[in-house]
């Protein structure tokens, strides 16, 4: 049965207009290891579990290869075996393949036999292509919109009510909210310099992340997300509450919390990788002198000391640096 005109044209604007998704599948690297590289580990490897078999009949140690090879699964030896060999053939496969992975691999076992060829399948996360095309569009209407919003904020006069306020004697008076909020000295405020600079920075976020749309990794997100997890039950424990209760106050389910936490982390990668690319497209770097500042106006010794002697901790330290870098300029643009 063919289509109609209509209802082709409706098909072919359907793929136009789709939006791609925000999750993207995981790179995937075959992994081939010849049976000729696996004998010798697979056979001491069969020995040495052999001597912690225990087997009806044999003193433990003493059982013949030929009967412990038959009780230990081919699944157990494999993940030791594979512990030793199959972390340097990933890194070749990664370098033949000339892919850039963001997070450690997750394997998946395809084909696993005595006397064969092993086959492993390996998944893992590249960083995602950000298009930034017309980026600076965006951030021009991002400003626009986090400007109205401040004006309309900043004009926007108390809604006068009145309301009664008992006095001393019991009798009560009739005031506006407004006289009663200057009463109470809590009398409207205009927004700060600091709260209209947020204000402009979570528009500028929000706007390029809304059109760049960047897709991340699902491995990345998972990986992601369960330490996001564990970092939140760690703060509820630090409440002594626990999860369950937490969840009974909020009347959610915990795939409902991990739905929450899942979009949160979505999000924050999403602005990660848009600020990184901004970062290499404006050529923003940290210099040892920024560096250098940014260290010496740290206010505690021991957490400068611990930044400056570790590596990890200094990278990661240089990252927010050229991120506040990066924020800096595009509320300058």
């Amino acid at each position: 049965m063919t289509k109609t005109k209509k209802a082709q044209q409706a098909s072919v604007n359907s793929k136009e207009t789709k939006k791609p998704s925000l999750i993207s599948p995981n790179d995937q690297l075959r992994i081939n290891i010849a049976w000729s590289e696996i004998e010798q580990p697979y056979q001491k490897t069969i020995r040495d579990l052999a001597k912690k078999l225990k087997v009806e009949g044999f003193r433990q140690g003493k059982v013949p290869l030929a009967i412990a090879e038959k009780q230990i699964s081919l699944e157990k030896a494999a993940e030791i075996i594979l512990k030793d060999i199959l972390p340097d053939k990933y890194i070749k496969a990664l370098k033949e393949s000339k892919k850039q992975a963001i997070t450690a691999p997750e394997y998946h076992l395809v084909s696993l036999k005595k006397g064969e060829d092993w086959v492993i399948d390996a998944y893992f996360c590249e960083a995602p292509q950000i298009k930034l095309k017309d980026y600076k569009n965006h951030i021009k209407t991002a400003k626009k919109a986090a400007a109205e919003f401040i004006k309309k904020h900043n004009e926007t006069k108390p809604e006068v009510k009145t309301e009664k306020i008992e006095k001393k004697d019991g009798k009560k008076e009739e005031k506006t909210q407004s006289e009663a909020s200057k009463t109470a000295g809590q009398a409207p405020a205009k927004l700060s310099p600091d709260q209209e600079k947020e204000i402009y920075y979570q528009h500028i976020l929000r706007e390029l992340v809304l059109n760049i749309r960047p897709s991340i990794g699902e491995l990345l997100l998972r990986r992601e997300t369960q330490a996001e997890f564990a970092r939140f039950k760690e703060q509820l424990a630090a409440y002594q509450l626990s999860l369950e209760k937490y969840l009974a106050q909020r009347q959610i389910t915990i795939e409902e919390l991990s739905n929450e936490l899942a979009g949160t982390v979505l999000n924050r990668l999403q602005i990660d990788f848009v600020l990184a690319a901004i970062a290499r497209e404006r050529q923003l770097k940290v210099s040892d002198q920024d560096l250098q500042k940014a260290l010496a106006d740290i206010q505690d010794e021991k957490l400068r000391e611990q930044i400056s002697a570790h590596e990890h901790y200094l990278d990661s330290f240089k990252a927010q640096l050229l991120r506040q870098q990066t924020i800096n300029s595009l509320l300058e643009d």
